[in-house]
């Protein structure tokens, strides 16, 4: 039979997803929700199979009170996001638990061979979590760079250029028999972050990457907000490619320059508090680059939380961080509220956890369109 997966589920789905489990009476009330409403409502969702009755919670006095919480067995979802010689793949239940992960190496110079070498990892993943294909909801791809003006396509970094092609997704959908979704890499990452658990009450959040670019996204009042193209957050644009740049590349190309031995974002692990002139002086640039950026933000934005992640170690990411003295913004306002400032805790894997969560928004996100399940009999 066929479920309409309307407002007021994809609501509910969304509240369990911020949440955690939560009794009806809670979650009613939270959403605005009659109890005969929520009742029909969470109904649905336990026949589609998104949705579970979790442990019951004592409550005081009468019956203990039984709460709602996402089925994670009940879908899952593949993300994808690529490096310059490796793609990473990430399998996610549809409670957000990391299923299977993994690395593999890839010819970034022949995309077109792309999509059937994934078509051949995919089944292993699946066979080996033990998940079967017709549970997947679909595939989601993070890239690096942004959308063209008037194509849409995406426009990687130059060491990428030859995915510079409106074919690739539809090519990808081919191969996979599965919906494919595709966003930049920042977005992603943005996605994976909001929905950690760690920001429960938060509904403003900018997330810098750091990566082969600068590259950064919002939430925006609990939603993803891309902008015209989908172009929203490209502060790589701020630093100009012939002027140094807060950016992992341009951080591995000032070790080499300086003679230093870096082949790989994972090789710049070991100068971290190795006392290397180079590496502290890259670290005090870039902060001060990346402070404006993050002064841009909060004036023009206010967000809760301001996080920093993307290819870097999360070490690396670490020392940045701190690196940060936001106060220097408030000097002048100093009872102005200010913004959580934290280096990501998910790490590099960020984009390709929030490259799988694409399917399960295009779901789930609270949107007026609806959806067809198929619920079985």
């Amino acid at each position: 039979m066929k479920l309409t997966l309307g407002h007021s589920h994809k609501r509910v789905l969304e509240c369990l997803r911020r949440y955690d489990p939560m009794p009806r009476n809670q979650l009613a009330a939270l959403l605005g929700l009659t109890a005969g409403s929520l009742t029909r409502i969470s109904r649905d969702l336990i026949e589609a199979g998104l949705v579970c009755e979790g442990e019951k919670i004592a409550s005081g006095r009468g019956q203990p009170a039984l709460p709602l919480a996402l089925n994670g067995s009940g879908a899952y979802s593949l993300g994808i996001t690529f490096h310059l010689k490796e793609m990473e793949v990430v399998l996610l239940d549809f409670a957000g638990n990391v299923e299977h992960k993994k690395r593999v190496p890839f010819d970034a110079q022949n995309p077109e061979n792309i999509p059937a070498n994934t078509a051949e990892v995919l089944p292993q993943m699946l066979a080996q979590a033990g998940v079967a294909r017709e549970q997947v909801l679909g595939v989601g791809m993070a890239f690096s760079g942004y959308f063209h003006r008037y194509t849409g396509d995406f426009q990687p970094p130059e060491p990428l250029r030859r995915w510079r092609s409106g074919e690739l997704q539809e090519r990808f959908t081919a191969e996979l028999g599965l919906p494919v979704f595709a966003d930049n890499v920042a977005n992603a990452a943005a996605l994976a972050e909001f929905y950690s658990g760690q920001w429960r009450g938060v509904e403003n959040v900018v997330c810098l990457h750091l990566g082969y670019g600068v590259g950064g996204a919002l939430i925006l009042n609990g939603q993803p907000f891309r902008g015209t193209s989908g172009n929203a957050g490209e502060i790589g644009g701020m630093f100009p490619y012939s002027m140094p740049r807060p950016s992992g590349r341009d951080l591995v190309q000032t070790l080499n320059l300086a003679g230093e031995t870096c082949n790989s974002f994972k090789d710049i692990s070991r100068f971290v508090g190795a006392g290397n002139a180079v590496f502290d002086g890259w670290i005090q640039r870039a902060a001060n680059q990346l402070l404006q950026a993050i002064g841009s933000a909060h004036w023009w934005l206010a967000p809760q939380v301001i996080i920093i992640g993307g290819l870097l170690p999360k070490e690396v990411v670490g020392v940045l961080t701190d690196a940060l003295h936001i106060e220097k913004l408030f000097e002048d306002k100093p009872e102005f509220p200010r913004p959580l400032l934290r280096a990501t805790d998910i790490g590099s894997s960020a984009s390709a956890i929030g490259a799988a969560y694409l399917p399960i928004y295009s779901l789930c996100g609270t949107d007026p369109n609806r959806i067809q399940l198929d619920i079985p009999s």
